[in-house]
């Protein structure tokens, strides 16, 4: 008699997603004629890859149908945890501190001031439940057995959303100065988090490995094919004292995927 089977998994793989993002600095409000940008407008697209660590809870049900390969419903929750760097969606120029430029002395124009650009930034935060239900079917070859596992799949995730652009506007009106007191350093820069439902489906190859006394070790492969849901589009916005303004645009593809392989030890009562 098929009995209710519960397990525990833990995975390693990878999250990618498609983004893309801009930056649209406005003028400077120093009465510049003509008007000057704050810094450089940029676009660009990029491919994120992330490192996707988690563990998760499975409940596997008696066959519903007595025929072969069976017809046994599961139902799983999950929790991972994201590993990857801030990816410079579009970047133009290289905003950060601000410095003289290496071995200058004398006079220093402003474009050769270090630390100005523009630059729209995207990094997944760490926490990511995840929730699964489906059916698996069963292959017997010897005394191996082969679990294939439809699923419908939910993911939710917590994206983090920044910008910068940053000027450094000589304080005379030759544009150059001695140090960095002859300038205003302009930073404009905000963040956000947004966090996304997702749902789509997904498919498990799993095959029995090992087993000691009640306790059963299978070896898995997955992948996985969301759909965000909801408006993707994010747009921040930063405005200083002057009346001075920069915007920026995230994008985010509706499509994200994930691949795993783990380890799952299932119970299985006398």
């Amino acid at each position: 008699m098929e009995l209710w089977v519960p397990s525990f998994s833990i995975d390693t793989g990878l999250l990618l997603q498609g983004v893309n993002a801009a930056a649209r600095p406005g003028d400077l409000q120093d009465f510049i004629v003509p008007p000057q940008l704050i810094g450089p407008s940029t676009s660009g697209d990029d491919f994120l890859i992330d490192a996707l660590v988690g563990g998760s809870f499975e409940l596997m049900a008696p066959s519903l149908l007595d025929t072969p390969g069976g017809f046994r419903p599961f139902v799983r929750a999950g929790l991972g945890a994201t590993f990857g760097p801030k990816h410079d969606v579009a970047k133009k120029g290289a905003p950060g501190p601000f410095g003289l430029p290496q071995g200058s002395f004398g006079s220093i124009q402003e474009s050769s001031i270090v630390g100005q650009g523009s630059k729209t930034s995207v990094r997944y935060l760490t926490l990511a439940p995840s929730a699964a239900a489906g059916v698996a079917f069963t292959l017997n070859y010897g005394d191996r057995t082969l679990r294939i596992k439809p699923s419908i799949e939910y993911l939710w995730q917590e994206v983090s959303l920044h910008g910068a652009t940053t000027r450094a506007v000589a304080l005379n009106a030759n544009g150059n100065g001695q140090s960095l007191a002859d300038f205003r350093l302009l930073t404009l820069a905000t963040s956000t988090n947004e966090g996304y439902h997702a749902i789509g489906p997904g498919l498990e190859i799993e095959l029995d490995a090992a087993r000691s006394d009640s306790v059963m070790l299978t070896l898995y492969i997955g992948a996985q094919f969301y759909a965000l849901l909801g408006n993707l589009q994010s747009n921040l916005s930063a405005v200083n004292s002057l009346g001075e303004r920069a915007d920026w645009e995230v994008d985010l593809k509706r499509w994200r995927s994930r691949a795993s392989v783990g380890l799952r030890f299932r119970w299985l009562a006398e």
